[in-house]
């Protein structure tokens, strides 16, 4: 289990998960069950609702409505669809990371929960909070048995949909398989007044209970009220005409995907009730009223709630209210509950208390929000539709693009949208609570909440690889081009030629530049090394700098005949980046080959996401947030601006304010381009070489213990990070020479990890990528990303993945002479005893790229960090004195 220290602090203790427990349902609950199950095949031919997805929902509403520094929030990793919902409350609404304990449950552990109880197999980090007498302690009816065993004195917070009809039949109404006994209210001594009625989960029983009602009470207006919940738990409640339009009404309620009927209720109220009446909600937490709402009902909204102050005129009224619903919360069997709501309805003649809450519904859940987070005179709540967003983070990006994101954190948010839960399992759910000063704000938001939940979330043209294209099962195909904005040789072949370290024999293919004879070398190389055959690397004719623009003719025939040939095997092509060159070379294999897929970002999506300008606003529209800013605003950004021309240049330089700035073009790679500026002569003669770039800061970086600049990298394939979370860049000047361990704090490593998460969720890519920190004053500052294509850091840490899996790797690059050939260098390794053979050695250095008189790169595998470093240095001499002895400089 994962333990977090807990800090003895006020307030409440959250404890909502019972995933695992295995609980006797009292017989109370299981008629209850009975009739529900029995009722939903009957009407719905549905199955049971899934009390685990309850649980989860309630859950998460509490990581949005908790204290920011006083509460305390468990919840169990095996609820899957949570982890993800923790994570963006956690860095939306600035949750400190003692506040929230995620522990992990072993198939052992679970047994162990069933067989023992729910909080036997808990860390006792969990019991001290739990039994911290400064605390509150709120739990699922569940877990009560378990918590008076480890004398925890806990509030029920279980939702009122779990158990369908207790409120109803308890308290206000009539059970209809109990009719001689009276509600709870009846006989709690306090004179409110609740209709005359009958409840129950049987539509079978609804028109005899009409009949019997009506024949009881001849002077009043019976009423049928069906309530139906859907699959995020809210309610729909609707007054049935007449007793002809039970079928026709349940029809129409029941129309939705999982939606199930909870409770049939007929009641008598004196006629005309309903007039010119007002409708008054007024909820409570922790024995504290809350302020009193005016209730709005929109079921045509799918049970849209809509709060609002209720006129000055029913003042007087509202006051009596809140005296009799504070009696009602301290007098009666209510006060056991944590939290709970009224509703009144009231006319200029009467008042009748119609529905009870009991536990945290949405509607209570919303206005703690408003309490906490904002201070909205008028609140929304409603389901939306989340299923074709693949996670929180997208469809949050969703909300801010269409500026309706409720921020609690940023003062200009004075109103917008907020997910109480969101999960994208099965059909997906989420309900949004809206906040606003105006109800004609209230209405905006539905709209734009109902056309983000129609939104069609566009996917790749190519056909996404499972696993990111790095599954066993697929056969990959190497084509490492390099993009048509890069310039340097050593772009042009040691792209295509880092892949060949991850060539497996018999199955992989890959394509290289022909004509080369360093190639030539490196390819034959790691063909006898590795035992590969000949016919696994296709030779291009190396006519293009860009090798994609090689690839009609016979490249591409070949790779047509490979896969032809294997028409049970599936191949994944796996680009360096994805551009429109790529894209024409591989349609024709992806149209007429259906065993052929592709690893990485469409072209479209690299144009939005796949470059440098996502970090930035564009200094031609400086209102409109950048992409990073929608997707983890509380990341510190580098501070500057995406520049076109010369005079966006001058502009950003002036708004920047500072003598020294750096230049980036947004498309670059390896440092390529960047260039150091301080003055604006310098601006005013840059040509733009790689198109457009960022002007950023200047930053003064932190150094390591060796005088190294603290730059540290994630890399990502899809939505997966690879390799350990952080390695440090080894820089010369504006490149990188290399890789280690990384020497941040383990803070500052989960700051970087949850700001990657937060960008992936938001962009969702398919292939893979990085992002580059540096560490400035201790804290880390994102100052480069390089996604929708590989990173150098790529090729050793999967190198290690694939060979020699959990050990640690030093990964650094030398410049070879013209005259120093792999072979021997490979055999002065061996001779030191050092060298890494791929399927034999655990330990050693190993070239993931070696091209003569240009560039190589080399990875050194060891135990520990401190022996991969010293294997490292003794292959640099190694590597030196190989070079000193050819005669040749580098």
């Amino acid at each position: 289990m994962e333990e977090q220290q807990v800090t003895a602090i006020g307030g409440t203790v959250w404890c909502l998960d019972t995933t695992g427990v295995d609980i006797v349902p009292t017989q109370h609950h299981q008629q209850q069950q009975h009739h529900h199950q029995h009722h939903q095949r009957a009407q719905r031919g549905q199955q049971p609702r899934n009390e685990l997805h309850h649980q989860q929902q309630l859950t998460a509403m509490a990581l949005c409505i908790a204290q920011p520094e006083d509460d305390v929030l468990m919840h169990s990793k095996t609820a899957a669809s949570l982890s993800p919902f923790s994570q963006f409350c956690a860095t939306v609404l600035n949750r400190q990371r003692e506040q929230v304990i995620c522990f992990t449950e072993t198939e052992k552990e679970q047994r162990g929960r069933r067989q023992q109880g729910a909080l036997d197999v808990l860390p006792d980090t969990v019991l001290r909070a739990l039994s911290d007498s400064n605390k509150r302690v709120v739990a699922h009816a569940d877990l009560f048995p378990h918590l008076q065993q480890h004398d925890v004195t806990a509030s029920p917070s279980a939702l009122q949909r779990a158990t369908p009809t207790t409120a109803l039949n308890r308290l206000i109404y009539r059970d209809a398989n109990t009719p001689d006994v009276p509600p709870v209210l009846q006989d709690s001594g306090l004179k409110v007044k609740t209709p005359h009625g009958l409840s129950t989960t049987s539509a079978e029983d609804v028109l005899a209970l009409y009949n019997r009602v009506q024949a009881e009470n001849t002077d009043s207006d019976v009423l049928i009220e069906l309530i139906v919940r859907d699959v995020a738990g809210m309610a729909t409640s609707t007054l049935v005409p007449r007793p002809d339009a039970l079928s026709t009404t349940l029809e129409q309620q029941t129309m939705a995907p999982r939606r199930v009927v909870d409770t049939w209720t007929v009641r008598a109220m004196p006629k005309h009730t309903f007039v010119d009446s007002t409708t008054i909600f007024i909820p409570f937490a922790h024995q504290e009223l809350l302020s009193a709402y005016q209730l709005h009902i929109s079921s045509e909204r799918g049970c849209s709630l809509r709060f609002c102050p209720p006129p000055p005129a029913l003042s007087s009224a509202v006051n009596e209210l809140l005296t009799v619903s504070k009696r009602l919360m301290q007098e009666s069997p209510i006060c056991e509950y944590a939290f709970g709501g009224f509703t009144f309805v009231l006319n200029s003649t009467s008042t009748y208390l119609i529905d009870v809450t009991l536990g945290l519904s949405h509607a209570i859940a919303a206005v703690l929000f408003n309490r906490r987070h904002g201070n909205a005179s008028h609140i929304g709540v409603w389901p939306c539709p989340v299923a074709r967003f693949p996670d929180i983070w997208t469809f949050w990006a969703t909300l801010h693009d269409r500026d309706c994101a409720y921020h609690p954190s940023d003062s200009a948010s004075s109103s917008g949208l907020f997910p109480l839960h969101f999960t994208s399992e099965g059909d997906g759910s989420c309900t949004l609570v809206a906040l606003s000063s105006a109800p004609e704000r209230l209405e905006e938001l539905w709209s734009v909440s109902h056309g983000v939940s129609a939104l069609c979330i566009p996917r790749a043209h190519i056909k996404d690889a499972p696993s990111a294209g790095l599954h066993p099962s697929l056969r990959r195909i190497w084509v490492g081009s390099a993009r048509p904005e890069y310039r340097l040789e050593t772009q042009r072949y040691r792209l295509p030629n880092r892949c060949l370290a991850l060539m497996r024999a018999g199955t992989d293919v890959i394509v290289l530049p022909g004509n080369h004879a360093p190639t030539r070398e490196y390819w034959e190389f790691v063909r006898d090394v590795k035992g590969l055959s000949e016919e696994q690397a296709i030779f291009t004719s190396n006519e293009h700098f860009v090798l994609d623009n090689d690839m009609l003719g016979a490249p591409l025939a070949q790779l047509a005949h490979i896969v032809e040939a294997n028409p049970d095997d599936t191949f994944c092509l796996l680009p360096y980046c994805v551009t429109p060159g790529f894209e024409e070379w591989a349609g024709h294999l992806l149209r007429n080959h259906s065993n052929v897929v592709v690893c990485g970002d469409a072209s479209a999506w690299v144009d939005v996401y796949g470059h440098k300008g996502i970090l930035h606003r564009h200094v031609a529209r400086p209102h409109e947030a950048s992409v990073i800013e929608r997707a983890t605003p509380h990341v510190r950004v580098a501070r500057g601006f995406t520049c076109d021309t010369v005079d966006d240049l001058l502009l950003a330089y002036d708004l920047l304010g500072d003598d020294k700035a750096v230049i980036k073009p947004v498309f670059g790679a390896a440092g390529e381009g960047i260039v150091f500026v301080s003055s604006a002569a310098e601006l005013t003669a840059y040509t733009f070489p790689m198109g457009q770039v960022s002007l950023e800061e200047f930053l003064p970086l932190d150094k390591a213990d060796d005088d190294m600049e603290i730059a540290p990298a994630i890399h990502y394939m899809a939505k997966e990070v690879i390799g350990t979370c952080l390695v440090d860049q080894l820089m010369q000047s504006t490149a990188y020479c290399g890789w280690r361990a990384s020497v941040t704090a383990p803070a500052f490593q989960q700051i970087c990890m949850d700001a990657t998460q937060a960008i992936l969720g938001a962009t969702s890519p398919t292939g893979p990528g990085g992002f580059d920190f540096l560490s400035v004053g201790g804290n880390p500052v994102l100052t480069d990303v390089n996604t929708g294509r590989f990173n150098g850091a790529h090729f050793p840490k999967l190198f290690l993945e694939a060979n020699s899996p959990g050990r640690r790797f030093y990964s650094f690059k030398f410049k070879p002479g013209q005259d120093l050939c792999i072979r021997d260098v490979w055999t002065a390794f061996e001779a030191q005893g050092i060298q890494f053979v791929p399927g034999e050695s655990d330990v050693g250095v190993f070239p993931i790229v070696y091209l003569r008189g240009l560039a190589a790169l080399f990875i050194a595998i060891a135990e520990t960090d401190e022996e991969a470093h010293a294997l490292h240095l003794r292959a640099v001499a190694c590597l030196t004195q190989l070079q000193d002895a050819s005669g040749a400089p580098a």
